[in-house]
């Protein structure tokens, strides 16, 4: 009698579970430990991850592969993709410009302060400006100083201070 070689795929014991998609400041999920079984022979299970681009204002997939090799060269793959969800989150300044009193007619306007701010997932920068206004030192006027903070996803948050000037 003959005995057949083994051309039969190992399986996987178990399918990997759900993944629900991850913020894009969240850490990645740990990779689970999966086995398989073969009716022959021993079967080895490597895990391992797709290649993926970190793309925070759009969002990506990650996929867990697991490969399971009998040792007769008989493959058998499963996999699990999950979605990292893109940066809609506006940044969050580290501190609120300080309040600013009233100021004379004849005194200069104060230095507009630097602020900053931060975002959980992508780089910012924080614009100063100054908004338009006219100069009416009989009846006083306003002047308003902002500070808009724009992070790489192109999501907006802004802070303004307004500063009195008082009327001769």
């Amino acid at each position: 009698f003959n005995v057949l070689p083994d051309t039969d795929l190992p399986y996987f014991d178990a399918q990997p579970s759900v993944i629900s998609a991850v913020n894009c400041d969240d850490p990645l999920p740990t990779q689970e430990v999966l086995t398989a079984s073969d009716n022959c022979s021993t079967t080895i299970v490597v895990p391992s991850v797709d290649a993926y681009t970190v793309d925070v204002c759009n969002g990506y997939a990650v996929t867990y592969r697991w490969t399971a090799t009998d040792n007769c060269g008989n493959v058998s793959e499963v996999t699990q993709v999950f979605n990292v969800l893109p940066d809609t989150e506006a940044p969050n300044f580290d501190a609120q410009p300080s309040l600013i009193g009233d100021v004379s007619c004849h005194e200069s306007l104060p230095n507009q302060e630097v602020l900053t701010a931060s975002d959980d997932c992508s780089m910012v920068t924080v614009v100063p400006s100054v908004d338009a206004y006219t100069v009416d030192v009989c009846t006083g006027y306003q002047v308003t100083y902002r500070w808009t903070a724009t992070d790489a996803c192109g999501n907006v948050s802004e802070v303004s201070r307004v500063i009195n000037v008082l009327p001769d």
